[in-house]
């Protein structure tokens, strides 16, 4: 068996925006064009698959308009709208009866409001989008996967319209998402009978129904010191029904409800390393639950470990080394759409998932709480050790202190003895002197009940007592305490 695949693709774009100030804000309007051909052939000599040739051409013109401003207590505001023209041409060169040609107008708004309440910074949006499918999507080739599998694409298509509301809020390094989506013909792949023998056809289309999802991220990315990690827990929770033809009910349907919530982990460590060396490690973990039309019905784990190396300037030339472990117990299933399992409800692998995340999650608590602790030790030896500096200091001023008070009061005493024999100048005089003695006292007394209290201060904090020690040998003042200095002389 052999095949013949020949694709070919040709693209045109350009882009205009101009910015004007208008008010308090930034007024921008803008066109997009683009112009995209593309042409595919697909031949294989495999019994009832038919060969292919199409040409696809889509022009687009869009222009848009947006206003971004800042108001004082109110935030940044910004509002936009954009129009899409969109022209489609499928031609099938092998059966013309197939072709198709459409032109959708469409209007996309948006909005979006951000503001900080002191360290909390939040943000809320609206907007809507399109997603079109991909080339090849619309290929209708019957592409050969197993010997019991086809796929192939579909021409009409059409574009899937998608509302979001976003809500966002951020506290230092926490970050915390919420998201609210409904998607319209949604694009998907289901699976259909090809012939008599087992074989199927995986084929692509848009869903009838609307696809409501609500989602809740939270992010952690602290940085301390070497070690800067990211840590993402959140869960996406889907709310779909389908009612699916079933000749074992009696009505010959029955309806399906997608509605099990997907919870995901996801955890990147990384250790940035003097000559640099960089260490990493990663765990992924998504529980089992429902996406779009399909339902995972194990749980994802991956895990590894990466060692980097990097020379020259700007690290030019880097080394990494990976070891990674992934679960490939994973087996998706569908009502129309399903995968043979690789040893899908294997105990043992659900277990030793579990062990992993445990583990990975006590390293990080224990990292996490001695990292605290050092912290909190390392700013508590700091500010005990200001304060011995500040104790220091203090004990300096009140020796000079005293020592001025000392000779002050000695002179002023000689300056008494001597005033029986001189005038009354002389006596004044000597006066000054004893005035100038009790001021310095005065200075002396009031360093005194600082150090004192300083003193006070160091004790209530619950000093080492090898500290403690160490600094009354280091810091004697004279042999004589501090709180029992000989009261000032009268």
């Amino acid at each position: 068996m052999t095949s013949d695949n020949k694709t070919t693709n040709q693209m045109f774009a350009d882009k205009l925006v101009l910015g004007y100030p208008v008010w308090k804000g930034m007024l921008q309007v803008g066109s997009e064009m683009s112009r995209v051909t593309r042409r595919s052939f697909y031949q294989i000599t495999m019994d009832g698959v038919p060969t292919t040739d199409s040409k696809v051409k889509e022009n687009s013109i869009a222009a848009f308009v947006e206003y971004a401003c800042q108001i004082p207590k109110v935030g940044i505001v910004s509002a936009g709208l954009r129009y899409e023209h969109v022209g489609f041409d499928y031609k099938d060169r092998i059966n013309n009866d197939n072709s198709l040609e459409r032109y959708t107008n469409d209007l996309f708004p948006s909005f979006s409001w951000a503001n900080q309440w002191g360290a909390v910074q939040t943000s809320l949006s609206y907007s809507m989008k399109t997603q079109r499918p991909n080339y090849w999507m619309l290929n209708e080739a019957v592409i050969y996967i197993n010997p019991y599998s086809l796929q192939t694409g579909d021409p009409k298509l059409k574009n899937a319209k998608t509302h979001s509301i976003g809500a966002n809020a951020r506290w230092k390094w926490f970050n915390l998402m919420a998201n609210y989506e409904r998607t319209d013909d949604a694009l998907t792949q289901w699976s259909y009978i090809y012939n008599d023998k087992g074989v199927i056809l995986v084929k692509n289309r848009n869903l009838d129904v609307p696809v409501r999802s609500v989602s809740v991220f939270l992010t952690a990315s602290p940085t301390w010191g070497c070690y800067s990690p990211s840590w993402t827990v959140g869960m996406r929770k889907l709310d779909m029904k389908q009612t699916l033809a079933d000749p074992r009910e009696a009505s010959g349907v029955r309806t399906v409800h997608y509605n099990r919530p997907l919870f995901v982990a996801n955890l990147n460590n990384v250790f940035r390393l003097p000559h640099k060396w960089q260490l990493e490690s990663y765990l992924y973990f998504q529980r089992k639950g429902d996406y779009m039309n399909f339902r995972l019905t194990n749980n994802i784990c991956n895990l590894g470990f990466v060692v980097q190396k990097c020379w020259l300037k700007n690290d030019a030339l880097c080394l990494r080394v990976t070891v990674a472990y992934s679960d490939p117990s994973f087996y998706l299933q569908s009502q129309h759409l399903s995968c043979v399992p690789s040893n899908a409800d294997s105990y043992l692998k659900e277990l030793l998932a579990t062990i992993l995340i445990l583990s990975c999650s006590v390293v990080y608590l224990a990292v996490y709480i001695f990292r605290w602790y050092y912290v909190a030790k390392r700013k508590r030896n700091v500010e005990l050790e200001r304060q011995n500096i500040r104790f220091l200091q203090l004990r300096n001023v009140y020796d000079k202190a005293r020592t001025e008070y000392d000779e002050l009061q000695n002179e002023g005493g000689d300056g008494i003895a001597r005033v029986t024999g001189q005038n009354v100048g002389q006596s004044q005089t000597d006066g000054a002197g004893q005035t100038a003695g009790n001021a310095v006292q005065q200075q002396a007394v009031a360093i005194q009940e600082v150090a004192a209290a300083l003193c006070k201060a160091a004790h209530a904090a619950e000093l080492p007592r090898r500290q403690a020690e160490e600094r009354a040998i280091r810091q004697p003042l004279d042999g004589v305490k501090l709180v029992h200095l000989r009261p000032p002389l009268r």
